[in-house]
């Protein structure tokens, strides 16, 4: 017992978070389909129909993350005159992980927000892109995975509106809100949404 104690040890090296971000094409991520069982009845094709800014070709989930679709749906007026609007659903293909000890977890939801004017940064003129990374979270798991929240408030505070994620790609932006909540009427998520900001 005392050996495999011993080479579990030298083997766990921990994972250290990074702030470098190696920019990827959306199909590189999302391009193989990933196979997801569930009851036919819990398959929601209305809302990928009635949504062309929802990604996926249907929807699986809880009612708190159909409840964040509507959310959208409601504030997509106001969205869509700004930016062309993609909602992703994070099927468990990406982690991010937490800057400071490589925590890891995969938020539910990547909004992309394109700007439809350009706009010059870093001395390149590009349109502006935005990665809005949303967490519905049921009041029973907020306590337990605060340590995510504050994760993507962090994100915001290092590669939000107004910072530069890096040199070569003086164009995006990196958003993390606090949690979308069942929560009457999720007051944090409302005011700060899309772009981290009141």
């Amino acid at each position: 017992m005392e050996m495999v104690e011993k080479r579990l040890n030298e083997s766990d090296m921990p994972f250290i978070g990074t702030k470098e971000f190696t920019p990827k094409k959306l199909w590189e991520i999302f391009g193989t389909p990933k196979q997801k069982w569930v009851k036919k009845d819990d398959v929601k094709t209305a809302i990928a129909m009635q949504n062309d800014w929802y990604v996926m070709d249907n929807f699986a989930g809880t009612s708190l993350e159909e409840a964040l679709i509507q959310f959208i749906s409601e504030r997509l007026g106001d969205l869509k005159s700004k930016y062309d609007v993609h909602l992703i659903r994070n099927e468990e293909v990406f982690k991010l992980n937490n800057f400071a000890d490589g925590e890891g977890f995969m938020p539910d939801f990547v909004l992309l927000l394109k700007d439809k004017q350009k706009s010059s940064s870093n001395g390149v003129n590009d349109f502006l892109h935005y990665q809005i990374f949303i967490e519905p979270k049921g009041e029973h798991l907020v306590e337990t995975d605060r340590w995510k929240e504050a994760f993507l408030k962090s994100i915001t505070v290092e590669y939000g509106k107004d910072k530069i994620l890096q040199k070569d790609t003086p164009h995006y932006r990196l958003i993390g809100l606090p949690f979308f909540t069942d929560h009457q009427k999720n007051g944090q998520f409302t005011e700060l949404f899309p772009l981290g900001e009141t």
